[in-house]
């Protein structure tokens, strides 16, 4: 019985059992058995904190948007919908507009900040630059 148990230890794929089985010394197992047993248990600690973390359904109530200086890093146009995505920081002209910009976290989902096409019409530089980028998408600007 005791050598089966040794030879399952020793092919063991769990980390920490194969050096318990190859331990030449009694200590050496006993050592190997304590650090075994304080990983399992951290990892069902953190197993169980993440998990709660995560049921709780967490959401972000407050935000708050700071304006920043002129800088448009770029339009991209939705073809399905009526909106223009603006990425990046938006000027302090356009705050009439709500082009706002926001620090968001590390991981955001689906961050595509969609704003009405016919509020862009309403300021002229931004019709301006939507005609120019319609007619440089469809190939006719020379």
């Amino acid at each position: 019985m005791r050598c089966a148990i040794r030879d399952w230890g020793e092919s063991s794929s769990c980390h920490g059992i194969p050096h318990m089985a190859q331990a030449s010394t009694f200590c050496a197992a006993i050592v190997w058995s304590i650090i075994l047993a304080f990983c399992a248990v951290g990892f069902v600690y953190f197993f169980t904190s993440t998990l709660s973390q995560y049921l709780r359904f967490d959401k972000i109530v407050q935000l708050n948007v700071s304006f920043s200086a002129f800088e448009i890093t770029g339009f991209r146009r939705q073809m399905e919908l009526d909106y223009v995505c603006i990425e990046g920081v938006v000027p302090v002209a356009f705050q009439e507009l709500g082009l706002e910009a926001a620090n968001f976290p590390s991981v955001t989902f689906c961050n595509i900040n969609p704003y009405k096409k016919s509020k862009i019409q309403m300021v002229p530089a931004l019709q301006a630059l939507m005609t120019v980028y319609e007619l440089s998408s469809n190939g006719t600007l020379t």
